[in-house]
């Protein structure tokens, strides 16, 4: 089963989905029939199982930041999917708010 799991954390382990994301990748190595994708806008680095999302936009724009990433997100998926033949897509998108 191949499966493409988006998310804005990865390296940077703070919640319960960037956890999460760090511990699905280890799938690859565990079960080989099954092949995790991971597309994330929180990594220094690309490798063949994770792609790094560059996210711009303007500041005066950011209410609608939360579109602006699902479009993002999507059009990198696309082309994931165009090069492994993805299945399953899973978004994650953790919304963190300072109060």
């Amino acid at each position: 089963m191949k499966i493409l799991f988006c998310t804005n954390k990865f390296d940077e382990i703070s919640n319960g989905p960037a956890k999460f994301a760090n511990l699905i990748l280890q799938i690859n190595h565990s079960y080989s029939p099954h092949q995790i994708k991971i597309i994330t806008e929180d990594t220094h680095s690309e490798n063949q199982d994770v792609f790094k999302l560059e996210l711009n936009y303007p500041s005066s724009l950011i209410l609608f930041s939360q579109l602006f990433r699902i479009f993002a997100y999507h059009k990198v998926a696309k082309r994931v999917k165009k090069k492994n033949m993805t299945l399953m897509l899973l978004y994650i998108i953790t919304l963190l708010l300072d109060c």
